[in-house]
């Protein structure tokens, strides 16, 4: 025996604590018994609606028509300075933003009224989220800083629930926003106001079907 595993059978003696068998750990909590949404459920009208319950506009739209339709409905709104990132210039807003007579702006020289336009890495029917990561052409700001917040959402990106969310493949990008409803604090008193910290309005559109 060392000198110190004599040194702590006498520390345990002395103060009459013998050895016990270590406690064993629970197991893991099965994820059937977390995942609130069953995977082949209808998960576009489940994601609609927990947009809605937090606050968010929703449309949908063919996926052949989803550019023209999300361009009219913010000319509807009163909208005509927007702002785009990447993934929603691929889906072919800049011509649609282009026929309806909404101004395509920098991010740095958008007014206040303006919207910001964005596509999404995934969706989550369990929460109503949306899921934005920040890369070249895709800054965090175009999302944050209007007081509209557009996101395009495709049918083939909606996942179950959060599990799914947090296992998207791929390296971690420099930022990832997790986007549920227009931006809310209530820090002062209680009391919830709506836009302080990011957009006011969050209008959320799918669309549907095949290219």
């Amino acid at each position: 025996m060392t000198d110190r595993a004599a040194f702590l059978t006498r520390l345990g003696e002395a103060l009459d604590r013998r050895p016990r068998d270590p406690v064993p750990r629970a197991p893991l909590l099965a994820e059937a018994l977390v995942r609130r949404v069953a995977a082949g459920s209808p998960l576009v009208d489940r994601f609609l609606a927990e947009v809605a319950a937090a606050g968010g506009e929703t449309a949908r739209a063919p996926i052949a028509e989803l550019a023209s339709i999300t361009a009219a409905r913010l000319a509807t709104l009163g909208i005509h300075h927007a702002i785009l990132d990447a993934d929603a210039e691929r889906l072919g807003m800049r011509e649609a933003c282009d026929r309806a007579g909404i101004v395509l702006v920098p991010l740095a020289e958008a007014p206040e009224a303006a919207a910001g336009i964005t596509g999404v890495v995934a969706a989550v029917a369990e929460t109503g989220t949306v899921v934005l990561d920040a890369a070249p052409g895709t800054p965090r700001g175009t999302s944050l800083l209007p007081t509209t917040h557009v996101a395009i959402v495709l049918e083939e990106q909606i996942l179950p629930d959060l599990i799914d969310a947090l296992r998207l493949p791929g390296k971690l990008p420099s930022s990832r926003v997790w986007v549920t409803g227009p931006s809310k604090t209530a820090d002062i008193e209680g009391v919830l106001v709506t836009g302080v910290h990011g957009p006011a309005r969050w209008i959320v559109v799918v669309g549907t079907g095949s290219a």
